[in-house]
């Protein structure tokens, strides 16, 4: 298990909260609450995370931060963007 629970489950809450159709409205109601506890949740994290993780947050790479704290970090090294390895 990952030694930043509160963060993991922040991202797993924000990572849905992305993934779900929005309403007739065009919104997704759990997007800003999600998006919020996830910020306050990665500034909290910070101080303590490795530097990996660190520059994941920072970059607001939030799905590469949930990879790493899954231990599956080499998937990020080979790119997981949606771009060519190497075309950033």
């Amino acid at each position: 298990m990952t030694e930043f629970p509160q963060l993991q489950k922040a991202l797993e809450t924000y990572l849905a909260a992305v993934e779900k159709r929005p309403a007739a409205d065009g919104q997704v109601p759990e997007l800003l609450p999600a998006a919020t506890a996830l910020e306050q949740t990665a500034q909290a994290s910070l101080p303590q995370a490795p530097p990996q993780l660190r520059h994941y947050l920072a970059n607001r790479s939030f799905r590469k931060a949930y990879l790493y704290l899954q231990g599956q970090d080499h998937l990020n090294r080979a790119g997981n963007c949606g771009r060519p390895h190497g075309q950033h």
